[in-house]
């Protein structure tokens, strides 16, 4: 299951070059105080849709690797963060063992 959802959080809209303000909007970024609310959506919800060996990636803030390392899960096993070719987070991938 891949995914690109919203992650910033809504204080930084104001930051977004003028560009991508005036072109996206607003819920297809921004996730809640901590750009993290939909996130942790999926990342509890998704083992109930995957099989065993299934695995969930999403793309995540350059900042938010350990948070999204923290995320609680019940049924998925975090596996990692990747890394942009700027070296900043960007992938968040968790694993179904089960």
């Amino acid at each position: 299951m891949v995914s690109n959802p919203p992650y910033l959080a809504e204080g930084e809209w104001d930051s977004l070059p003028a560009d991508v303000r005036n072109y996206e909007p607003p819920g297809a970024l921004l996730a809640g105080a901590d750009g993290l609310a939909v996130l942790r959506g999926l990342a509890a919800e998704a083992g109930r849709h995957l099989v065993s060996g299934g695995e969930l990636w999403c793309e995540i803030g350059e900042k938010q690797g350990d948070a999204a390392r923290r995320l609680p899960s019940p049924s998925l096993r975090f596996a990692g963060v990747f890394l942009d070719l700027a070296g900043r987070d960007r992938v968040a991938c968790w694993r179904k063992d089960l």
